[in-house]
């Protein structure tokens, strides 16, 4: 059964005896998209004040959160010193910013990481990987700020 208009639209163009190959997958949830998203938005609104990182709208902190989930592209840059990694990474992070580009640049000793999130698109997730990023987005907001999407759920139903 097709998924969406395009699917049957493809079925439908399809002339007979031909073989073709295709990917069977589940299609998203649109209910756990929805909560998934109203629950960073709601992260947002109670982030903690203490907290060393300070998202400054909802998509820079889906964006740190989806990195800090480890999905996420990943650029290393060996300097030759952490001096240098210091000035690189806070250069590359305004650069980041003033392009529009939702990423992060940290370093560790003399190696400045670049770190953007991998597209969370419609079509380029199923249900099944978009259940390990949620998951893996859970896991951060529990450990960062003790609260889980499960909680999140819980104060939209009340």
């Amino acid at each position: 059964v097709p998924a969406t208009y395009d699917d049957q639209q493809f079925l439908a163009e399809l002339k007979e005896n031909i073989a073709i190959q295709f990917d069977c997958k589940m299609p998203r949830s649109n209910k756990h998209h929805n909560l998934f998203f109203a629950a960073i938005a709601q992260a947002q609104m109670n982030w903690p004040e203490s907290h060393e990182f300070q998202p400054t709208s909802i998509d820079h902190l889906r964006a740190w959160l989806l990195c800090k989930a480890g999905y996420r592209h990943t650029e290393t840059h060996q300097l030759e010193s952490a001096i240098s990694a210091d000035l690189m990474a806070s250069v590359i992070e305004k650069s980041l910013e003033q392009a529009g580009v939702k990423g992060f640049a940290v370093y560790k000793g003399s190696t400045v990481y670049v770190l953007t999130p991998k597209s969370i698109s419609w079509s380029k997730l199923d249900q099944k990987e978009f259940n390990k990023i949620s998951q893996g987005v859970d896991d951060v907001l529990k450990s960062e700020i003790n609260m889980s999407l499960d909680d999140f759920k819980q104060e939209q139903a009340a």
